[in-house]
């Protein structure tokens, strides 16, 4: 018998309940303990409550650039609590955002992005790795 011992917090902040569904399915299938969110509002009050070890959230949240003032505020809280920021910016607006470079990362706050639609494995590889 395993004990899991160091189980991540995860708080999954998406507006689309489907969406929603879907990803938390995907990281409690990879051992996250998962809290979601369904908007800036709810997402203060959960990160007010616990302390999670990420936060992913979608980049258009509430508003276009939700998930990039959610991110900011994380950071302010707590610089170390790493985002991940899942996005569909590239697919409806043409262009990519990225957090590649620490220029990137200054100004989008974001660890890591993910672009929708994503990979089962490429979002586990990614809470996983910002979890360390």
């Amino acid at each position: 018998m395993t004990q899991n011992l160091t189980e991540k917090r995860v708080l999954l902040v998406d507006g689309d309940p489907d969406s929603a569904s879907a990803t938390r399915t995907i990281l409690e299938g990879a051992n996250f303990a998962v809290t979601t969110a369904d908007s800036l509002a709810t997402a203060e009050k959960a990160l007010a409550e616990c302390r999670p070890d990420l936060v992913v959230a979608s980049a258009m949240l509430d508003i276009s650039d939700g998930g990039f003032v959610l991110a900011h505020r994380v950071k302010k809280r707590d610089p170390r609590t790493p985002v991940l920021l899942l996005s569909a910016i590239k697919g409806k607006m043409g262009f990519e955002i990225t957090s590649e470079t620490p220029e990137d990362r200054a100004w989008t706050k974001a660890d890591a992005m993910l672009e929708n639609p994503f990979r089962d494995e490429q979002l586990i590889r990614e809470a996983t790795r910002l979890c360390r």
